[in-house]
């Protein structure tokens, strides 16, 4: 959800678009909430980021042992070494955007 302002949930934490009265997850009033500059980041980012990690572990690990059994000498190996560098990047962003969003949380209380 793309917003240039929204009204942030007292109850929630949900963001909703500025022109409603009513939190679009809780059911929560909205009528006494100004609206915010910006929508906090959306944490289900982190949550794909890190299913896409154990994805990929676990694909580029079965990819290897597949092709222990071909004649393709360094397959394995170079299968098991692109799917640990990608899936360690891939957790690496999602720790940095959960970090983030910690830091930007305490910075509004």
């Amino acid at each position: 959800m793309s917003l240039d302002r929204a009204k942030i949930c007292p109850v929630c934490g949900a963001g909703n678009d500025s022109r409603f009265d009513v939190c679009r997850k809780c059911g929560a009033s909205l009528t006494d909430v100004a609206p915010s500059p910006e929508v906090p980041a959306s944490r289900g980012m982190v949550k794909a980021l890190r299913i896409s990690a154990a994805i990929t572990f676990v694909v580029c690990f079965f990819t290897g042992v597949l092709a222990l059994g071909g004649y393709a000498m360094g397959l394995p190996q170079l299968s098991w070494v692109a799917g640990l560098a990608l899936g360690m990047l891939q957790l690496g962003l999602a720790e940095g955007l959960d970090l983030l969003q910690k830091i930007h949380d305490k910075l509004e209380n």
